[in-house]
């Protein structure tokens, strides 16, 4: 028997007291991580100056063609006012689509490293979130600013006398408008998510739809009349204010709400990796279909008839409990008016890229067939027989959409063309066969290529780079 402790006596020492354990500072602590993480990356300061210098390439031409491109053109002051309305409409919608896409990411991310040194540690939260809050803001300004200097430029600031001082403001003004979105999204994250969130998104798109109906109707609003000087320095101080509240709500986040959107990112990031949209496409419909949350009051029982009308009729019921699918192909009918208004001379390839994207919304039960051998083997029948079945629904879309995007000018019989052709390239797409990462490599100057991983990739996407070729050689075929 182990004998009895009783209490200390008062004068006898407890033996030496191990030093407390010294909690390293949030810099510190970071400084460690980015020394042990160069020592595993060695090329990765050149990968960063080549997308940098690329960047700076484009970010310097881009905008000289844009400004020369303008400057030769002959703007009549009604088609200026409706570019500037439309570029303003089309700013809120932007801005409402990158709140709703921050929201969704977090936008301040922890992944499973961080959560291990940084939410599971005591070290402070505020000095390890801190300096992504800082890359956050800045991002929002550069990409505002970008933003806002091109849509100056497109809506005609560059025939005015004073193009300079007014390409700037308009750049300072929604600057202030993307710090703006960042900070609040950064303050807003962990709370609950208001069903009126996407109302800038809804807005935008009606403005933007409202002034296109005006421009083929004859009606012109009147130009934008108050200067841009003091919505910029309003935008400044609001964007001030978004920031300090961004920084206040660092230290009250929770360890769940840095890590809610780590799932999204890491997704995004193999899929970029590994060269595979699946992966990304995979995890976003998880979270679609979770937030639905439910499969209606009553299971309704598939009336008995031949096995293509019973899959057709599914697909029919399958699009309702999607509607963010139609509200996308049906705002995507935008993006060629936009473009008309904007650069008449992109619109045919605009409208060409805008109908690849709305029809492939609508082939989420053609992807999944194509995709799953075990679906196919469950529901019997051919694999022909089940593919044709789901590709009703993307074909009539397709015409659908394409007839609508040509209500003001008659469709010429030529069109069926590329209706055919979007309809073969959302196929070709949908009917992708896993990602092989063994195929052939070609040696050039800059490196080993992976060409059979290329061609696997774009898949659909090289149909579409025909089409868009068609329509840039003749003008007038896709519009």
């Amino acid at each position: 028997m182990s004998p009895a402790v009783g209490p200390m006596p008062a004068g006898q020492a407890a033996g030496p007291v191990p030093p407390a354990i010294p909690v390293p500072s949030a810099g510190a602590l970071r400084a460690r991580l980015r020394r042990a993480r160069r020592e595993h990356s060695g090329g990765r300061a050149g990968d960063l100056y080549l997308v940098l210098l690329l960047i700076v390439v484009l970010g310097a031409a881009v905008p000289q063609y844009l400004a020369r491109h303008l400057a030769h053109r002959s703007q009549a002051p009604a088609a200026v006012s409706e570019r500037w309305w439309l570029v303003i409409s089309l700013a809120v919608a932007v801005a409402g689509l990158c709140w709703l896409a921050l929201r969704a990411l977090g936008p301040l991310l922890a992944m499973p490293a961080a959560q291990a040194w940084c939410l599971s540690s005591p070290v402070g939260r505020r000095g390890w979130l801190i300096r992504p809050l800082g890359y956050l803001l800045l991002a929002g300004a550069v990409a505002g600013a970008g933003l806002g200097a091109l849509g100056a430029l497109l809506a005609g600031a560059a025939g005015h006398s004073a193009s300079g001082a007014l390409i700037g403001w308009v750049a300072l003004l929604y600057a202030g408008i993307g710090t703006a979105v960042a900070g609040f999204a950064a303050a807003a994250q962990g709370r609950r998510r208001s069903p009126a969130e996407p109302v800038p998104a809804v807005l935008g798109l009606a403005g933007a739809v409202a002034v296109i109906v005006s421009h083929y109707a004859g009606l012109v609003p009147a130009a934008p009349s108050p200067p841009v000087l003091w919505p910029a320095l309003a935008a400044v101080l609001v964007a001030a204010a978004a920031g300090t509240a961004a920084l206040l709500r660092l230290d009250r986040l929770d360890r769940a709400a840095p890590a809610a959107g780590a799932a999204l990112a890491g997704a995004a990031a193999a899929a970029a990796i590994f060269m595979d949209p699946t992966l990304f496409a995979g995890v976003l419909e998880a979270r679609r279909w979770r937030r639905i949350g439910r499969i209606g009051r009553r299971a309704r029982r598939a009336r008995p008839g031949p096995r293509w009308s019973v899959l057709l009729r599914a697909e029919l019921r399958r699009l309702p409990r999607r509607p963010q699918a139609l509200l996308v192909s049906a705002g995507l009918l935008l993006v060629p008016y936009a473009i008309e208004l904007l650069a008449p001379p992109w619109a045919g390839m605009a409208r060409v890229v805008a109908g690849y994207l709305a029809v492939n919304r609508l082939a989420a039960g053609l992807r999944t067939i194509c995709r799953s051998p075990a679906l196919r083997r469950a529901l019997g029948g051919t694999d022909r027989q089940l593919r044709l079945a789901h590709l009703v629904v993307p074909a009539a879309g397709a015409l659908l959409w394409w007839l609508a995007g040509s209500e003001l000018a008659a469709p010429a019989p030529a069109q069926l063309v590329f209706v055919a052709g979007l309809v073969f390239a959302v196929y070709r797409n949908a009917a992708t066969p896993p990602i092989r990462y063994g195929g052939a490599m070609v040696d050039t100057p800059f490196g080993l290529v992976p060409t059979d991983l290329l061609r696997q990739i774009l898949r659909g996407l090289d149909v579409v780079a025909v089409l868009t070729l068609v329509a840039w050689l003749w003008p007038g075929g896709a519009g």
